[in-house]
Parts: structure tokens; C-alpha cells; sequence
């Protein structure tokens, strides 16, 4: 993992992006491909988001296998509705009152939640 002073830095680098692209097309925040990793209660963590990304696509270079998996409707919503809140998965599963692995197995269409965790989900995900 790199060092604080390289988290520091990657950080400001990432913010001065984000700043100039949100000054063109809004609020940008959870829109780039490393924000999925994200969480953002942790000290610098577009720049911890960032390399943890390109960790993992380093080692898709280096060979390992990976499905190109394109996501149910249900899963795209319930992580938009999630980031669009601005909270973790484990922010968000702590409102929801169900464990973090259950969340991240829906929103990556491992597990499917029943009707009435879904209905949970959603209650609390599309407040306002």
C-alpha cells in the first residue's frame, strides 16, 4: 500500500480532477471507476480507492480471470440509491438493519434480497 505522504498527494491530485469536472458537469463525486471501492469515512480515500482499483486491475493484467458481468436493474438501482446518499456499504447497512455482506452480495447480483428486504432496502435508501 503506498505511504501516507503518497495517499496525501494522490488525494490532492484526485480532488484538483474532481473539482475541474465538477465545475463542468455538476457534483462528480462516485462517478469514476475507482469510486466503487470507496469509503469515505477513511483518511484519503479517493487516493486508497484509487490504488486499491488499480491493484485489482493490475492483477487482471497479470492474468487472472474475470467475467465482464453486467448488473441486474436491481443492483444497479440499490448502489445508486446507496452512493447517491453518499454512504458506504456499511453505512448503508446499518440504516438498512442488515449485515454488509448481504448489501454487497445484492448490489453485485450474488444474492437476491426477499420482498421484504427489499422493501427495507428501499424505505431507507429512497428517503429523502
Amino acid at each position: 500500500m503506498a505511504t501516507n505522504k503518497q495517499l496525501k498527494d494522490k488525494q490532492n491530485e484526485l480532488d484538483a480532477i474532481k473539482w475541474t469536472d465538477s465545475e463542468i458537469s455538476g457534483d462528480t463525486c462516485g462517478t469514476y471507476e475507482y469510486c466503487v471501492r470507496c469509503d469515505k469515512e477513511a483518511d484519503y480515500p479517493c487516493a486508497r480507492a484509487y490504488y486499491a482499483h488499480k491493484a485489482t486491475n493490475s492483477a487482471k493484467k497479470q492474468g487472472e480471470f474475470t467475467a465482464n458481468v453486467e448488473l441486474s436493474p436491481l443492483a444497479q438501482k440499490l448502489r445508486a440509491l446507496r452512493m447517491t446518499k453518499g454512504l458506504t456499504i456499511e453505512q448503508a447497512a446499518r440504516r438498512c438493519k442488515v449485515s454488509a455482506k448481504k448489501l454487497f452480495e445484492y448490489e453485485n447480483d450474488k444474492s437476491v434480497p426477499t420482498e421484504g428486504e427489499l422493501q427495507k432496502l428501499l424505505v431507507v435508501l429512497e428517503k429523502r
